[in-house]
């Protein structure tokens, strides 16, 4: 059991990808972005950005919340 436990973690952490922020970032954009980090029930901290929405986008002033979720890399 445990070789079989060592052979997935291995297989598992080489041929996962990694994450990287060497693609286009919100400011290349020119979004006004704060990055933010999200603590996790299991003790991890996920990487995100915070981008308030502007006057010009949303000139209605609004309470409702909207949170996109975009999952991978």
């Amino acid at each position: 059991m445990l070789l079989l436990w060592v052979a997935r973690t291995v297989l598992h952490h080489g041929l996962a990808p990694q994450a990287t922020l060497d693609g286009v970032q919100p400011a290349d954009l020119g979004l006004a972005a704060q990055t933010v980090h999200l603590p996790t029930a299991g003790g991890l901290s996920l990487f995100a950005w915070y981008l308030p929405a502007s006057k010009a986008v949303a000139p209605i002033p609004t309470t409702a919340p909207a949170i996109v979720l975009l999952h991978g890399w």
